[in-house]
């Protein structure tokens, strides 16, 4: 245990320590005391319940998920819980016990039968600061339904729709609409033959309620600087604090803390947030419903989307043999060590670079592009000033390519160039920096794709995001 520290020694106790008062009582000079050890223990996951790959789970199951160090309170979204292949995270709360060692995930409603759940534990910090290095995942399988036929029957609306499904003997049924539209979809199983109305012809990684938006920061908010930024689209956050959006304004008149000549960025579409505006229509509190809904889309039903896209993107099997870190002055794409589109890339290193020369992808107007890492992606070198492209060639769109970010992305810190792709990143994104000019006579960085962070913030400078056509 550490001893309590007088606030004149709380600046030195991270080097040498204080005494009794931390300074002595003569001469006006300042006395080292004992030294006082700092825990920097990594933070870890020690054990899961239901374990990895366990089967024949119950339905009515809590998630339990113990850490080797004591944590600082949890929300919800810092972790997620979610039937393969993810579409809607399980609605659930969270709660830590007394040592605040041991996390517990309790479901608002039974499970399903017979289903596969993936857990992700997607960020958490200790009581001594340090984080989680990466997202923890782990499986498991709930058992079978009772014999003789086991039922269950669930119904949800949004917006005015209304939704229904239920199964018994082996067949379901189920309905949705949603902000005035629907779908509908079946499907029933005996003697192991199975139809559906759904068509394989859909999006590979769906985007929902961020497939308008261009910049999206989940929880930290998000900060521009510069008066060269445009969002062509729309730009959301679920973050509550005045001051986590800054330097925006978009075309509904609301603005975020802008200073004149510093700090403007354009937001052609709309501003979905949580925390209110410095001028317009949303200035005297929060809109609730661009942050909450129930109408569509909302701050809240974008972080969700984001999440669930996130998670998707890691489960993509490789088309790809695993490449190394550095791309720079490669060419990819189906007959450049792609067999077959979807073109699913993953660094061995857990990391990917585009710092000494530019990327090129080449293929097909239906030809998607992933690229997996569990850690960072780095693209230019602002020690060198030099600002590296991501090019496409053949009739590749910037709407297929995916980079999956286990941490943060930085891309042109030095300013200028142009990258290609929707960035989805646990820990951060980060475009240029204030004062750089390389690449273009403004130093605009120029991203053909979207940016979105989860759980750190989106800090850009000087740079033009434009949303790729559906």
């Amino acid at each position: 245990m550490l001893k309590k520290l007088p606030a004149l020694c709380l600046m030195a106790v991270l080097l040498a320590g204080c005494g009794d008062n931390g300074l002595s009582s003569g001469g006006g000079s300042a006395t080292a005391g004992p030294e006082v050890a700092v825990d920097t223990t990594p933070l870890s996951v020690v054990s899961v319940a239901p374990v990895d790959q366990t089967g024949d789970v119950s339905v009515d199951t809590n998630v339990l998920v113990t850490f080797n160090e004591a944590v600082l309170p949890f929300d919800v979204k810092q972790i997620v819980v979610c039937a393969d292949p993810c579409v809607n995270p399980v609605d659930a709360s969270v709660k830590l016990n007394a040592s605040a060692k041991v996390l517990t995930i309790a479901f608002t409603a039974p499970l399903e039968y017979s289903q596969v759940y993936t857990a992700t534990v997607l960020s958490a910090t200790a009581v001594n600061f340090q984080n989680l290095a990466k997202p923890y995942s782990w499986s498991f399988k709930t058992a079978a339904a009772p014999s003789g036929g086991g039922s269950s029957t669930s119904s949800s609306s949004s917006s005015g729709g209304g939704g229904s499904s239920s199964s018994s003997g082996g067949s379901s049924t189920s309905s949705s609409s949603s902000s005035g539209g629907s779908s509908t979809s079946s499907s029933s199983s005996s003697s192991g033959s199975s139809s559906s109305s759904s068509s394989s012809s859909g999006p590979l990684v769906p985007l929902g309620a961020v497939q308008t938006v261009g910049d999206f920061a989940g929880t930290a908010g998000m900060t521009n600087t510069g008066i060269l930024t445009t969002v062509n689209g729309d730009l959301g956050t679920t973050a509550t604090a005045a001051s986590s959006l800054t330097g925006f304004h978009d075309s509904t008149g609301n603005s975020y803390t802008e200073v004149i000549g510093a700090n403007q960025g354009t937001v052609t579409g709309t501003i979905y947030s949580c925390a209110q505006s410095t001028t317009g229509s949303d200035s005297a509190a929060p809109n609730a419903v661009k942050c909450g809904g129930p109408a569509l889309p909302n701050a809240d039903q974008m972080y969700n989307d984001a999440l669930v896209a996130y998670l998707q993107l890691p489960g993509l099997p490789l088309s790809a043999p695993t490449i190394g870190s550095q791309l720079e002055g490669t060419t990819l794409g189906v007959g450049y060590g792609c067999v077959a589109s979807p073109c699913v890339y993953q660094s061995a290193s857990g990391f990917f670079l585009i710092t000494g020369g530019d990327l090129t992808l080449t293929g097909s107007a239906t030809d998607v592009f992933v690229f997996q890492m569990a850690s960072y992606l780095t693209v230019g070198d602002a020690n060198g000033g030099n600002c590296q492209n991501v090019t496409l060639a053949g009739n590749v769109l910037a709407k297929n390519v995916f980079w999956e970010v286990g941490s943060a992305a930085t891309i042109n810190a030095a300013g200028g160039c142009t990258f290609v792709g929707t960035v989805i990143a646990s820990a951060g994104v980060s475009t240029s920096t204030v004062g750089n000019k390389v690449g273009n006579s403004q130093g605009i960085v120029d991203i053909e794709g979207r940016l979105m962070s989860l759980n750190a913030s989106v800090t850009i400078v000087d740079t033009v995001i434009n949303v790729p056509a559906p």
